[in-house]
């Protein structure tokens, strides 16, 4: 069938068409069946670059752009659109790609037009039944016999998280999976595995590849199969992420390696105040509540209807992902801060 033909509204002059049209200009990480989204039902999601001059949004995922392969027409009430849930310590702005390009963006950064976290925590509600019971947190509790498990994928990263375990090592045992280990066929993401493996441990190391503004992968909310989880950086936990703070563990909070390891210790051997971590069991929702998807295509298609009624935004886009600011080195600066308070004690 025609989709012009499904699409116009009958009646005279250049084609008008009844739903806003979402140009997916390149492929995201996945594919994406849009047509499984009530949400997204009110605008028409196509890849066909046919559709390019009577767009209402192009939608770019970042980094996947090719830059010899951008729209040819300009269209004065379209709007680009910047997709990524990348970080700007791994993919900076392309040099040659103007920075006005974009008109809006989606990303984890909280300063997005859209943001989408990875996760995030709902309230219980009076009745829920999407809770943690006492007998089911203190069966998991009881099964933790480890100390760290970590599943690693990018070996060279640019916080230089790969420095940490080797350190780690001499004074707490790590379980290690993922491509950076032999043990890569053992246990791969999202298999039943990984679950028993997390309820096994009293701690995942989330250390990202990168210390970016905001930037929390799927690493930190492992911590809703109760452990607890490790991260770089304290102060990475703001606005809507600062409710984070109590559950979790982050090297930034300690002066040397020993100090942190002795900490870790600690929890294990005193039950108690190891199960302070998981107070938030007592305010919100086990299960997982929110992510990319479904929100994605809720938000573009949202995004959509307002520029078919008038929105319009221009915006340096260049500037904003830079001030995504990162610390390179990060791990890697911390484990030298580290080894000099050892040896000035």
């Amino acid at each position: 069938m025609d989709i012009f033909k499904i699409l116009m509204f009958p009646g005279e002059g250049d084609k008008t068409f009844s739903k806003p049209i979402i140009l997916e200009w390149n492929k995201y990480w996945t594919e994406i069946s849009y047509e499984d989204y009530e949400c997204a039902e009110s605008c028409i999601f196509t890849k066909n670059k046919t559709f390019e001059k009577d767009a209402t949004l192009i939608t770019f995922h970042y980094p996947n752009i090719i830059l010899e392969n951008l729209p040819k027409t300009i269209n004065f009430n379209r709007m680009n659109v910047f997709v990524s849930f990348e970080s700007p310590g791994n993919y900076p702005y392309p040099t040659n790609l103007p920075d006005n390009f974009f008109n809006a963006t989606i990303s984890y950064m909280l300063n997005s037009d859209y943001p989408i976290l990875y996760d995030c925590f709902k309230n219980l509600t009076q009745n829920d039944i999407d809770r943690w019971s006492d007998k089911e947190i203190e069966e998991i509790l009881s099964k933790k016999n480890k100390s760290i498990v970590t599943f690693v994928s990018n070996c060279y990263t640019s916080s230089k998280r790969e420095f940490l375990i080797p350190v780690l090592e001499k004074y707490i045992p790590i379980t290690k999976y993922g491509n950076c280990y032999q043990s890569l066929n053992n246990c791969k993401l999202y298999e039943n595995c990984e679950k028993e493996e997390l309820e096994n441990h009293f701690f995942v190391l989330a250390l990202e590849n990168s210390h970016c503004t905001d930037y929390f992968s799927e690493k930190v909310w492992r911590l809703k199969n109760l452990i607890v989880p490790i991260i770089m950086d304290r102060k990475l936990l703001r606005k809507e992420l600062s409710y984070l703070n109590p559950y979790i563990i982050a090297l930034s909070d300690f002066k040397t390696v020993k100090g942190f390891t002795e900490y870790l210790i600690y929890l294990m051997n005193n039950k108690e105040e190891y199960k302070k971590y998981f107070e938030w069991t007592k305010f919100y929702k086990k299960s997982k509540t929110c992510g990319i998807l479904p929100v994605l295509p809720c938000k573009i298609c949202d995004l959509a209807l307002n520029v078919k009624n008038g929105y319009r935004k221009e915006m340096n886009a260049r500037k904003w992902w830079s001030e995504g600011t990162y610390e390179k080195d990060y791990v890697k600066t911390w484990l030298k801060s580290a080894l000099i308070r050892k040896y000035k004690k």
